[in-house]
């Protein structure tokens, strides 16, 4: 199999994922609804909001740069991994039910496999054309 096919079929994985990931939100039990809300009430919800925003807007045009081999998009999803990387280490501890847990370690190794491939394979020659 090609490596552009491999990695468009791994953006296409990623697209999934987040979807799965935020239909899932609306199925969690009560349990962790309630922990998450009784445990992050100090949490800045400015905070909060800005980095869900400015995910929303750059997230699906990373995607769609990346799925078209444009330079930027290699460079804007790197600048977005680090981004949810240290996002999470200030956002405190969360709770999440089995499914969402499932879905969001797939989506860890599903950017992983996308970042190995951007950065050290052939593929990554097709971003500076």
């Amino acid at each position: 199999m090609k490596i552009k096919s491999i990695f468009k079929r791994l953006i296409l994985i990623e697209i999934a994922l987040i979807i799965f990931g935020i239909i899932s939100l609306f199925f969690q039990s009560q349990e962790v609804i309630n922990f998450n809300e009784d445990y992050n009430k100090s949490f800045d919800e400015g905070f909060y909001m800005i980095g869900i925003f400015l995910f929303l807007i750059v997230y699906p045009v990373t995607i769609y740069l990346l799925y078209n081999f444009k330079s930027l998009g290699k460079q804007l999803y790197l600048i977005l991994t680090i981004f949810g990387l240290v996002y999470s280490m200030f956002s405190g501890p969360v709770a999440e039910d089995p499914w969402f847990y499932i879905i969001n370690m797939l989506s860890c190794a599903n950017t992983g496999a996308i970042l190995v491939l951007l950065y050290f394979s052939p593929i990554s020659k097709e971003f500076g054309k």
